[in-house]
């Protein structure tokens, strides 16, 4: 009785390209409005009461608005009342955004850690969501953090299906590099690059021309 209940491959809904990018551009539109209205869904991190710095790790699907923030940027963090604050520092964390922001010394001694908080900025330019390349390109970093940076940043691209790869749907850096060679890989690679002096671009076009294109988009293998 519980088989003949089972979808069978054939009856699977089929969708053509358009359909599908129509309802991507759909998701993208909502989402836009969504972050606008409540902010970036993120959790508080850190909280220093005396020196007014927090810090807000923003969840996976909030890292290109996440990154296009710089350090000077107004944000407001969605609280009763808001809060209103300038970012100090944008840093990846393997698929997460961390961003720190300065308040009044007192203004954020509501908030706890692991508290639930949306982060509310302007919306970027629609290119933010529309380009390959990430917002944040070319900004001041060391090798190391460059390196890390470009990590965070992509997705992998090897042979494992379904959802076994961490680095399919949450960025390389994500993928533990005591499991799997491919993270450290690419640190050898981006290493020698950056010391060829390539620029950010450069290297992005070079792992694209190397990966193919699902290299700079999550996504899940069959």
């Amino acid at each position: 009785m519980h088989g003949s209940l089972r979808r069978r491959p054939e009856d699977k809904p089929k969708f053509s390209a358009e359909e599908v990018e129509d309802a991507r551009t759909k998701q993208k539109a909502w989402l836009r409005k969504r972050w606008t209205d409540e902010g970036l869904p993120g959790t508080v991190t850190i909280v220093h009461i005396f020196t007014g710095v927090l810090e807000i790790t923003l969840d996976h699907e909030a890292m290109r608005w996440g990154r296009s923030l710089a350090a000077g940027d107004k944000v407001e963090i969605a609280a009763d009342p808001p809060i209103k604050a300038i970012v100090k520092t944008v840093t990846p964390l393997r698929e997460r955004t961390v961003v720190r922001v300065v308040v009044g010394e007192l203004e954020s001694s509501e908030l706890k850690i692991g508290q639930r908080a949306g982060l509310k900025i302007a919306p970027p330019p629609e290119k933010v969501d529309e380009s390959s390349y990430p917002p944040d390109l070319d900004r001041p970093r060391t090798k190391t953090e460059r390196i890390e940076w470009v990590l965070a940043s992509i997705y992998c691209t090897c042979g494992v299906g379904h959802s076994m790869c961490t680095g399919h749907f949450y960025t390389l850096a994500s993928c533990n590099p005591n499991g799997c060679g491919a993270p450290n890989e690419l640190r050898g690679k981006v290493a020698k690059w950056i010391d060829a002096e390539w620029t950010d671009t450069q290297i992005f076009d070079e792992l694209v021309k190397l990966y193919g294109p699902l290299v700079l988009r999550p996504h899940l293998r069959p």
